[in-house]
């Protein structure tokens, strides 16, 4: 898993380093996220998912997604890299018992998924 996770990190930070510094306040509409909102948001993906799969349960109700609009490539890169690392870290001491437990998505009392955390973890990039 942990190999996998790599590849994907991998072709993630080839896809933020494409992102134009000079364009990180431009929004496709006024209603959307710019894209300096949208690459925060995907350097930090890996890292919000490792914290939520340490629960037996999420409640995507209970979920408070709020993007920040960074100050330059260099707060993504590094929310990018501190991401990575929590993922790892997290990767390289799950046991075998805890990844094949089960990990619940749960919308309020409603059941929305329920997979072996490997499979949920699998996703992290």
């Amino acid at each position: 898993m942990l190999s996998e996770f790599r590849e994907a990190a991998a072709v993630t930070k080839r896809v933020l380093g494409r992102v134009p510094a000079d364009k990180l306040s431009w929004k496709p509409h006024p209603k959307s996220m710019s894209l300096g909102q949208l690459a925060i948001h995907i350097a930090t993906v890996p890292g919000a998912l490792e914290r939520i799969t340490q629960q037996e349960a999420f409640d995507v109700s209970q979920g408070n997604f709020v993007p920040q609009q960074p100050s330059g490539m260099e707060e993504i890169h590094a929310a990018f890299e501190q991401s990575i690392r929590e993922v790892e870290d997290y990767l390289q001491g799950m046991t075998d018992q805890k990844a094949q437990a089960s990990w619940r998505l749960m919308l309020k009392d409603k059941e929305i998924s329920c997979t072996p955390r490997a499979m949920y973890c699998g996703r992290l990039c």
